[in-house]
Order: structure tokens, then C-alpha cells, then sequence
């Protein structure tokens, strides 16, 4: 480990402001999305592994408010710092890894964030460590050390399961020379993952389906993979990761053994690269790739050819410490105009929840496509709010949790981020938002609608008899709250992952159907007209209510009835 003296005035200084800004920077929306999880703990979430919603409920059992939302990403920080240390040994090697990190963005964001980045660099941290450890000494220890970093790693986020598969496979024969040995390990191993991945496999991973497979219609859109390589390069010091890759391939590790050290540069190239080819057909998210920089700076700073040439980078260096740090005392200001930089997803709760409140009058408020504001709506006013989301929004804990239930049958105030039919506009710190008083909320929370035609070929225009069937999975009768109400149908003509055109109907839901028991189904047949082109190609349709577009998760759908 490096001289303590060293260490320990590094970490003095960095915790100060660690600790600075977290007491002066707004909540993140996602951080108070967290926070509602934790409200609630389960085994399965939607989003994520449950990790960082079972850390928040014991942080704001133990603090409440925003130091138990925040503390334990600053403590999880430290930890990350220590296993880094030990892993480096040499007090240069860790200083040029600290001064390295610091110019990054994602090393300031990770420090105290309440997100599933700051469990999770912790556990590939520790990973590394106790690898390294079991390369070197094969002891039991350092074997349940593997155990309890793995299953910390992805509980806190799936992508953990990526980063072990690229630590674990250049040396795939020396663990299985050792299967036996590691057997306790494994058993530990999977009996703390499996409790938590068998619900998640029940609710058939619909979260990790949903990054995996796209979240756009459109398929291989040219903005994404440059948007990951451009944000990849910005939050990961532009240059910097390039260099330390460049160093680690190029150069021997000193203090790092060759074992680990193909570890780290599997990890190094591999996750970005791996993740970045997700990035053809859906929005990846750049910090996802988080821990191939710490891979990249593990090897950076251990080269004898930078360490012998350190001196150089300190020029090239001062300009990105500076904007970061700019970046960061910006962020924690609360005066004009700094506060008007900040970045959306930092919002103080003045800017725009007096309004909603105001115009709300008393109501419990709906949100149209909305879970962050829902949850920070939650946050600040300690008053339940649900997001209703509609089937071009991705699904949430509301979703599963059918919150809705909270406001059947009940007047509610909707606010919409757009100009809906009938909304009247809000003025906020944010801009401006869209509201609306309903008298009388009808939800359909899980009405499935299955499509029975199973022909693939339709002539282009003509009306096609369809069959719908409608099944109430929700525990109370479903109804419209008046007979005109139907379905805008939207159906879609698809080939090979393309859109090739589409037509939305208005059909009028049959009177007679309704109201629909618990359990009950009810079959439907309207006439539908084809888009204009025929041909064998795959039908998608979506369910649309009145002015405003229904939920649809597979096949079912959520609508609200004025």
C-alpha cells in the first residue's frame, strides 16, 4: 500500500469536497427514483438489481434525508480508493491513478452519487483485488473475498456480469484446474446471487431485454454508436482513456503480476467495445463502460514508462482539472446564473414543485411519462405521486407496483410535459409543464388486449376483419365512463427490423363489452384497414386512447378515461 501519509492527505482533501458538494448540490432525479425503491424492498426491481434500493433504505433508516441517500456512495468511494491502493502498492503508481481519475468526469460523478455506478465500481474494485490476491497465494480467503465482490458486483448492476466474464476468461483452464478449491466459493457465490436473479428471471428480465434488444423503433440509427464514442471519450477525460489503453497495451505493469494484468486489459478493451456494439440499436448510456477506465488507469499507472515520464502529462493535465473542477463547483453552486447550467437531471425542488403543488390545489398529481418527476414530486413533498405511462415510454416500478390503485375511482391533477388537449399551462423553473384537474380517474391498469389474426399477408387497403380479445387482469370490473370512448389502433407494417408504413384507426369500443369482471374476457371484431403496402411482412400494433396514447408493455395496456 502507498506511504499512509500520502493516502491518507489525498483522501482528507478529496472527502472535503466530496462531502461539500454533496450537502450543496441537488438530488440527481434518478437518486430520488432510488429512494422511492427503497420504500418498498424487494428482491426484484425493474431497472436495476436491487443492491443500490436496499443501500438507500438502510442509509435513510440510519440518516434520513439526503445524507442517507449520499453517504454511502462517499463511503463506497473511499473503499474503491483502498482497494486501488493495495492493488497499486506504490505511493506514486496510486497519486498518478488519483490525479488521472480527477480529471475525468466519471470519477467526480461516481464519488457520491446515489446511482448503481458507486456500489458497482466498488465491487469490480474489490474483484480485482481479492484476483489479485488468489492469483498469488490460492488461499480459501482470498477464494470467498471473489465470492462476495462477484455477487455484490451484479447485484448493484447487470453489466457486473460482463465485467466478470472479461476478468475470468484469459484464464478460464487455471480456474478449472482449481473447480474443486473454489467449490465453497461458488456455493457462496450462488447463494447470494440466485435469491435475487430467480425474480428477476420470473419477471423475465424485462429490463435487461429492454437495453438488449433497443429501446427505439428505428434499428442501426448512426446518432447512437457516435454518441457512445463521443460521450465515452468526454466523461472519461478525452484523451486519458485513449493513452492508458495505448500504455497498457504497449507497456509491462510494474507491481502487477502478468495474470492480472491480461485481466485488466481484457476489461480494458473489451467493455467498451462490447458495449459500444449494443449502441447500433439502442441508446447506451457512455458510463456504462465505467469499469474499463478503471482498468485502463490500474495499467497506466503502473507503467515504468509513464511513471519514468510523469512529469510530462502535468501541462496537459491543469486544463481538464480545471474545467472538471469548474464543472463540479458549478454544479454545487445554489446562485445565479451557475444555477441556470446546471444539467436538467439536477433539479432544486424550488424550480418548478411549488407550482405543481399550487396548481394542483389539494390533489394527488398524476404524471404523464414521468417516473423522475414522479419521484422527486415523492421526494420533496413526502406525498405519493405515479407516473402513467404510455407504450412509447419505458415500463418503471410504478408499473409493477400498480400504484394507480391509489387513485381509482378518485379526482387527480395530470401534468404532461406537453401540450395536451385540454391541458392548461404551468410555468416553471424548468419551463414550462402542462396540467390538468380529472374529476374522476378510470384506469386500466392491465387489460390485455391479444391480436388473434394469423395471417401474414394482406392486401394493401382492403378491410380486414380482426379479432381482439380483452382480458381484465386487474381486481376490480374495468369500465369506460362513457360509451363513446375506443381504441386508436395503430398498426404498423415491419420487414426486416424497418418501418415500412403504418395507419391509425379510430374503433369504437363496443358498448355491450363493458364493464368487464375480474378474470372475464371479452372478444372483439372491428374492421380494420391495411396500410397501403401488402406483402409478407411482420404486423406491430399499439392501443391508443382519446387525446392522449395508452401504456403498452407486451401485450397489455394502461389507459386513463376522463
Amino acid at each position: 500500500m502507498p506511504e499512509r501519509k500520502v493516502f491518507f492527505g489525498i483522501l482528507v482533501f478529496w472527502l472535503a469536497l466530496c462531502v461539500w458538494q454533496a450537502a450543496s448540490t441537488p438530488l440527481l432525479t434518478d437518486e430520488m427514483y432510488y429512494a422511492t425503491w427503497a420504500r418498498r424492498p424487494a428482491l426484484y426491481y425493474f431497472d436495476h438489481p436491487p443492491l443500490i434500493a436496499w443501500i438507500v433504505h438502510v442509509g435513510q433508516a440510519l440518516f434520513p434525508g439526503v445524507w442517507g441517500l449520499r453517504l454511502p456512495a462517499l463511503l463506497f468511494h473511499v473503499l474503491t480508493l483502498q482497494c486501488v491502493a493495495r492493488l497499486l502498492l506504490d505511493r506514486l503508481s496510486f497519486f498518478w491513478f488519483f490525479a488521472l481519475g480527477a480529471a475525468t468526469l466519471l470519477f467526480h460523478a461516481h464519488s457520491l452519487l446515489a446511482v448503481p455506478d458507486s456500489p458497482y465500481l466498488l465491487g469490480c474494485a474489490a474483484f480485482l483485488f481479492f484476483l489479485k490476491q488468489f492469483f498469488e497465494t490460492e488461499s480459501q480467503s482470498a477464494a470467498l473475498g471473489m465470492a462476495l465482490s462477484a455477487a455484490w458486483t451484479v447485484t448493484s448492476k447487470y453489466h457486473g456480469w460482463l465485467f466478470l466474464a472479461l476478468c475470468l476468461t484469459p484464464h478460464l483452464r487455471f480456474f478449472w484446474k482449481r473447480l474443486r478449491a473454489l467449490a465453497p466459493a461458488l456455493l457462496l457465490w450462488a447463494g447470494l446471487v440466485i435469491p435475487v436473479y430467480v425474480p428477476a428471471a420470473l419477471g423475465g428480465f424485462e429490463s435487461l431485454r429492454l437495453h438488449l434488444g433497443g429501446r427505439h423503433a428505428a434499428v442501426q440509427v448512426p446518432e447512437f454508436p457516435l454518441e457512445f464514442v463521443g460521450g465515452w471519450l468526454l466523461v472519461s477525460g478525452v484523451w486519458i482513456y485513449p493513452w492508458a489503453l495505448w500504455t497498457g497495451i504497449r507497456d509491462q505493469a510494474a507491481g502487477l503480476s502478468p495474470s492480472l494484468r491480461r485481466s485488466l486489459l481484457w476489461v480494458a478493451v473489451g467493455f467498451p467495445l462490447l458495449i459500444g456494439a449494443l449502441s447500433f440499436n439502442a441508446a447506451v448510456e457512455a458510463n456504462w463502460a465505467a469499469p474499463a477506465l478503471l482498468a485502463a488507469l490500474l495499467l497506466l499507472a503502473s507503467s515504468p514508462h509513464f511513471l519514468r515520464n510523469s512529469h510530462k502529462a502535468i501541462p496537459t493535465l491543469i486544463p481538464l482539472w480545471g474545467a472538471v473542477f469548474l464543472l463540479r463547483l458549478g454544479a454545487g453552486m445554489a446562485a445565479e446564473p451557475l444555477k441556470r447550467w446546471r444539467p436538467l437531471d439536477f433539479t432544486s425542488a424550488d424550480q418548478w414543485i411549488p407550482h405543481i403543488r399550487h396548481s394542483a390545489a389539494g390533489l394527488p398529481v398524476v404524471f404523464l411519462n414521468s417516473y423522475h418527476l414522479a419521484a422527486s414530486y415523492t421526494w420533496y413533498t413526502g406525498q405519493p405521486a405515479y407516473s402513467l405511462n404510455n407504450f412509447n415510454y419505458r415500463r418503471n416500478q410504478y408499473d409493477l407496483w400498480q400504484w394507480d390503485t391509489l387513485y381509482w375511482n378518485n379526482p387527480v391533477f395530470l401534468v404532461a410535459q406537453y401540450p395536451f388537449q385540454g391541458f392548461q399551462r404551468i410555468e416553471t423553473g424548468l419551463g414550462p409543464l402542462y396540467g390538468l384537474p380529472l374529476p374522476n380517474l378510470r384506469v386500466f391498469p392491465q387489460l390485455e388486449v391479444a391480436w388473434q389474426n394469423h395471417r401474414r399477408f394482406y392486401a394493401a387497403g382492403a378491410l380486414v376483419p380482426i379479432t381482439l380479445v380483452l382480458t381484465n387482469h386487474y381486481e376490480k370490473p374495468v369500465a369506460p365512463s362513457h360509451v363513446d370512448s375506443g381504441l386508436h389502433v395503430l398498426v404498423t407494417f415491419w420487414r426486416l427490423g424497418h418501418r415500412i408504413d403504418s395507419l391509425e384507426q379510430y374503433l369504437p369500443l363496443p358498448p355491450n363489452l363493458f364493464p368487464l369482471p375480474p378474470g372475464a374476457q371479452a372478444a372483439w371484431q372491428p374492421l380494420l384497414r391495411m396500410p397501403r403496402c401488402s406483402g409478407p411482412y411482420g404486423i406491430r400494433f399499439s392501443l391508443r386512447q382519446g387525446a392522449l396514447e395508452g401504456g403498452l408493455s407486451r401485450n397489455s395496456y394502461k389507459v386513463w378515461i376522463p
